[in-house]
């Protein structure tokens, strides 16, 4: 599954504010505010409306209290509800934090065992043929020569993004302050490079892809056609990168038949609006078997 895929992404964190909550140990009071936090908590259905629900509380609530709770009382409720807030915020970001964790984990593996959430409902899927080495060797050789002058760079950014992520610092910050020190002539190498890295994610993908569903489009001469996919679906440069990445990483997985039987899925097309990315495309995602044969997840 793809977490360019807002579907995917918003279950993984919908799963994870339900790992924090449970993780938390509330001890309940009884009182007035503690029933009108519940009682918001129960109706006002995601996190987001529970935050913006608390804050109108908050606001327009002061005239409710008065007339409920007086002097030292009001003080408290008001605080009360101030704290709820703060915590409602926070919970809520430990739950982003989690669902970033497994979703770094899972660009690396493709597992989808590494996913909170590993069938989220919606989800739409690809039907792919895994890639080896030596399929990938004869993709780029297919592209040109890497620049590797512009590797070289990108990958010394590359570092020094991760060490500043590790410190707790922007790393994207971080990757674009390195290249930002280097000449006009290694910045336009490095452009180069990541112009033939995106040729050759182009060309695993029109390789490896079969299908998407919610798109009407078959390989042609073995290669399937990433110009008019591109062409049909707004995300297409994530998809496109993401898929790549999944074609190279399955085939380490082994047979996927115990993980592709814990999400099955039907055709799903274009009317159905569930599926749809906010782009207007289905954002497919992928898992594939290693015994040379396509495999739907």
């Amino acid at each position: 599954m793809l977490l360019s895929d807002p579907t995917v992404w918003e279950a993984q964190v919908r799963k994870a504010r339900t790992i924090v909550d449970r993780d938390i140990d509330e001890a309940p009071k009884g009182d007035f505010v503690d029933s009108l936090i519940a009682a918001v908590r129960a109706t006002s259905g995601d996190s987001a409306a529970v935050v913006q629900t608390l804050h109108a509380v908050k606001a327009a609530g002061r005239q409710v209290l008065k007339g409920v709770l007086a002097g030292d009382d009001e003080a408290e409720a008001q605080g009360r509800l101030d704290e709820a807030l703060a915590e409602e915020d926070v919970r809520q970001a430990l739950a982003f934090v989690r669902a970033q964790t497994v979703a770094a984990a899972y660009r690396e593996s493709s597992n989808i065992e590494d996913l909170l959430d590993s069938c989220p409902e919606g989800a739409t899927h690809v039907m792919l043929m895994p890639m080896s080495r030596d399929d990938i060797r004869r993709v780029e050789r297919s592209v040109g020569p890497r620049p590797r002058l512009g590797a070289l760079h990108h990958s010394h950014a590359g570092d020094r993004a991760r060490r500043a992520g590790r410190q707790g610092k922007d790393s994207v910050e971080a990757f674009t302050e390195y290249l930002a020190e280097l000449t006009e002539e290694q910045q336009q190498a490095v452009e180069s490079f990541e112009d033939w890295v995106a040729k050759v994610d182009r060309a695993v993908f029109a390789a490896s892809v079969q299908s998407v569903e919610g798109f009407d489009l078959e390989p042609v001469g073995g290669k399937y056609p990433v110009d008019e996919f591109e062409a049909q679906c707004g995300d297409a440069s994530e998809v496109v990168t993401e898929v790549s990445r999944h074609a190279r990483q399955v085939i380490s997985l082994g047979k996927s038949a115990s993980l592709s039987s814990r999400c099955t899925h039907g055709t799903r097309g274009l009317d159905n609006a569930a599926t749809l990315s906010a782009t207007g495309g289905p954002v497919p995602s992928a898992l594939a078997t290693t015994d040379g044969q396509p495999s739907p997840v």
